[in-house]
């Protein structure tokens, strides 16, 4: 539809803050979701991590870890990025097992930082050095 061929368009125009990835699965190279750096600021070497997998069957299969894993590695060793960060609503407990799994560690809680359905929820926030 035409937002999404907006979003893809408005990519270009921010590469030099953010990189996104596609998530399949193997063999057979199935999208099952997408994973992302933003806010990624050369000068303090950091950046926040987001991931989403969009095909129920493939939730709880461990495969959010890995992408975060394998991007977390990729941030370290071929961007020099120093730290990554994420914020995950409080109530999404599967992403923040996804994250600790992958090594991220809980720094913070933003209390009622985003407004969910009609409801303000916390925010956690967890964050990986290199």
């Amino acid at each position: 539809d035409h937002e999404h061929e907006q979003w893809f368009a408005s990519l270009n125009e921010r590469k030099e803050s953010e990189l996104h990835f596609a998530i399949e699965t193997t063999p057979d190279s199935r999208h099952i979701g997408n994973i992302w750096l933003r806010n990624i600021h050369a000068r303090h070497r950091k950046a926040e991590i987001s991931v989403l997998i969009g095909r129920s069957d493939s939730l709880s299969k461990g495969m959010g870890s890995e992408a975060i894993s394998l991007l977390s590695r990729y941030a370290s060793e071929t961007l020099s990025l120093h730290r990554l960060y994420a914020h995950v609503l409080a109530f999404n407990e599967r992403a923040r097992k996804a994250f600790e799994k992958a090594g991220f560690e809980l720094e913070g809680t933003l209390r009622s930082d985003r407004l969910s359905s009609e409801d303000y929820v916390d925010v956690h926030i967890l964050g990986k050095l290199a």
